[in-house]
């Protein structure tokens, strides 16, 4: 997996990029749910597009607990680099689609983590630490889905 710099300079930039990749990964499983055959897997990524949007609507209350103004030091953080969007999914089948999402699962953990062991303020520390395993909980689940069928 490539990956890149990213360089945040306010908490804002933070919580943006965050925030969007939580929505985008909302429409890929909403998408996964309408596709699935199973009653079981349809739940499962019905759930998983509701825990995106309380991510969403915890990323957004913290957005707006700290301060917009510029980092003393800007925050580099070295994240896998995105490949494909997910405007795409339309044309996608059922099987790239989960191969899509585990990846897109994998990138968001490590990008919490990353993000996390360089905050100093221990609440956001604390909250992209628990991001992080959750997003680690999705692609595991995901990948015994893809591996053991629905």
């Amino acid at each position: 997996m490539k990956e890149e710099i990213l360089i945040f300079s306010n908490f804002n930039d933070i919580f943006d990029l965050l925030i969007r990749e939580e929505q985008e990964a909302i429409e890929v499983y909403n998408s996964m749910a309408r596709r699935s055959e199973s009653l079981d897997s349809r739940k499962t990524f019905e759930q998983f597009a509701r825990n995106k949007m309380a991510h969403v609507v915890e990323l957004k209350q913290r957005r707006s607990e700290y301060p917009g103004g510029p980092f003393d030091n800007p925050l580099q953080v070295t994240a896998p680099r995105v490949t494909r969007r997910a405007e795409g999914l339309k044309r996608m089948s059922y099987h790239d689609i989960m191969f899509f999402a585990i990846e897109e699962e994998r990138k968001s953990e490590r990008l919490y983590q990353s993000i996390a062991r360089q905050m100093r303020d221990q609440q956001v520390h604390h909250l992209f630490e628990l991001f992080g395993r959750e997003e680690k909980k999705h692609r595991l689940r995901l990948e015994k889905i893809l591996h053991f069928g629905e």
